[in-house]
């Protein structure tokens, strides 16, 4: 049954592709390639992009100081071509609340959705969870331990260049220090099993 349901989900994140050959992004990939991370909730939506009210803040490497909690951002839809494809997906809609995994253009200031990929979905539910998924496995984890995860994983491996990479991902820690922070947080613990599954299979294509 778990495995029926992880290929549900698989397929959910191919439609929600990030190009034009639709090719899925691993949610570590958009974790570590984003500029912005937050937990919020979207206020108003229309073809033009969506804003949203920061409830909290994972990352944020910008200089808008405007992304804080409490504050209101608009997220437009009209992805540069240096930061991914236009896709015509639909916005979040009003009142639904994400973990958003979001990049920053320097030339227009404004902040940009990742291939059309806004984030992690969070439950209408009152225990506010997130699909966290990886190759191998997922799992219903509170938003909560979601965030801590994400600044986990990010303190583990460097920052990707490419929302879409092909290539091992090298972690900063040790193989030792990466038992110990999976150990730490269930979110974490998926996206790092997933990278070195994909390490290796890299690994096996480069020889």
């Amino acid at each position: 049954m778990k495995k029926i349901i992880l290929i549900v989900i698989t397929f959910t994140f191919l439609a929600f592709g990030v190009n034009i050959k639709r090719i899925a992004i691993s949610q570590y990939n958009t974790i570590l390639h984003a500029d912005v991370i937050f937990y919020g909730k979207v206020t108003q939506s229309d073809s033009l992009g969506f804003k949203v009210t920061i409830n909290e803040v994972a990352i944020n490497e910008t200089s808008n100081k405007n992304i804080a909690k409490g504050k209101e951002v608009f997220v437009d839809n009209l992805i540069p071509k240096n930061l991914g494809r236009y896709n015509s997906l639909s916005n979040p809609t009003v009142n639904d609340e994400q973990i958003f995994t979001l990049k920053y253009d320097l030339k227009t200031k404004k902040i940009y959705p990742i291939n059309r990929t806004f984030g992690l979905v969070i439950t209408k539910d009152k225990n506010k969870t997130c699909y966290v998924t990886g190759q191998n496995n997922y799992e219903q984890i509170n938003y909560k331990t979601v965030l801590k995860g994400i600044k986990l994983l990010r303190s583990c491996y460097p920052k990707t260049l490419k929302s879409v990479t092909n290539q091992t991902i090298k972690s900063k820690l040790s193989n030792a220090e990466l038992l110990k922070i999976k150990a730490k947080n269930t979110a974490t613990k998926i996206w790092i099993e997933d990278i070195e599954t994909k390490n290796e299979y890299y690994k096996k294509i480069e020889k």
